[in-house]
């Protein structure tokens, strides 16, 4: 906002600037990032200059480099590495312009976009940053979020490609130790995203089949709130997956969730999930289908002459009817109950 004197009426500047580079919530490996923006608006209000600010704190109040003179003509800025950018560390930045109309006032700041500083590949959990999902939201397309031994009370969304979320059970020696996926937990109970997302991890439909999730035990969720035609159910206690996503499941534990309608192991909304190697067993449905696994518009299930299916006495419910295409290997179900199917 900006003012035409001292007690006349404030009016907005119509000039709009856009911050592109770099883009809000992303990582950055450059120590010297360029900045890039772009403007628009109307022809009579004439930009004299940028204003740019860079700090470690939303509020931009404690700017760690500013530069208030950038030429109006300016659509980029390359920060000048000093002082320099700090690994592990998030940055926020924005921009104004001063403007002129016949009298020159500064615009306020845009809204701050932030970025954060790491050239690495592999983002370790607890060790670099204290969440598994942090480490989602900071990972680049192609890295690896790496998971130490803990319980982490976190409800899970992949909401990018190409991520890798894995625990350290295969790190050693390449084999599997079971061990530490027994060890290595991810507790939905706190509901980290809100009582309507309680599935202790949720694949969007950005989460394809370089999406991967290994080695971990997953419990405690309470499944995800979902329009039905027209109910509202909630389903996917342990993992849900959205339509169009195809992410692989793997060596993994998934035990003690529980929901009211479907799927208290894993619910597949249209998706096509790549599931082996894991154990389902003692997940609850309480109204609906799926103790274990529900498929909800699917037109192919596979599974390899290894596959077990273990039932307990109300039986194990698998739907297959028209979207979602399930690949399953070597996998053990028990103990997982839908007692409206019984």
């Amino acid at each position: 906002m900006w003012s035409f004197g001292p007690a006349t009426q404030e009016a907005k500047a119509l000039k709009i600037i856009t911050l592109i580079s770099p883009a809000d919530s992303i990582k950055e490996t450059n120590a010297t990032p360029t900045f890039e923006w772009e403007v628009s608006g109307p022809a009579h209000e004439v930009i004299t200059r940028f204003h740019i600010k860079l700090a470690d704190d939303p509020g931009l109040t404690n700017p760690i480099w500013e530069d208030s003179d950038i030429v109006s003509t300016a659509t980029n800025l390359d920060y000048p590495g000093a002082p320099p950018l700090e690994e592990w560390k998030a940055y926020y930045w924005a921009m104004r312009a001063e403007i002129d109309t016949g009298a020159v006032y500064w615009q306020d700041f845009t809204p701050t976009s932030v970025f954060f500083y790491t050239t690495a590949v592999v983002i370790e959990i607890p060790t670099n940053l204290p969440t598994i999902q942090e480490g989602i939201v900071w990972a680049a397309k192609g890295d690896t979020v790496l998971v130490r031994q803990g319980t982490y009370y976190e409800n899970l969304r992949f909401y990018k490609d190409s991520l890798v979320v894995i625990s350290d059970s295969l790190i050693k020696d390449g084999s599997i130790d079971t061990t530490v996926i027994n060890g290595t937990i991810i507790d939905g109970s706190a509901l980290t995203r809100g009582p309507d997302n309680g599935s202790v991890v949720y694949f969007s439909p950005a989460a394809d089949s370089s999406s991967i999730l290994m080695g971990f035990t997953i419990r405690g969720g309470t499944g995800t709130k979902i329009p039905v035609g027209i109910e509202t159910r909630t389903s996917g206690g342990g993992i849900f997956c959205e339509a169009g996503s195809t992410p692989e499941i793997a060596y993994n534990v998934i035990t003690g969730n529980q929901v009211q309608h479907d799927g208290g192991g894993i619910y597949i909304n249209s998706a096509a999930p790549n599931i082996f190697h894991n154990i389902i067993s003692n997940n609850l449905a309480v109204e609906g289908s799926g103790g274990a696994i529900e498929c909800r518009f699917s037109i192919e299930v596979e599974a390899s002459p290894g596959l077990k299916q273990g039932k307990d006495e109300t039986g194990t419910s698998q739907k297959a009817a028209s979207g979602s295409r399930l690949n399953m290997e070597e996998m053990e179900i028990k103990n997982s109950l839908n007692p409206r199917d019984g």
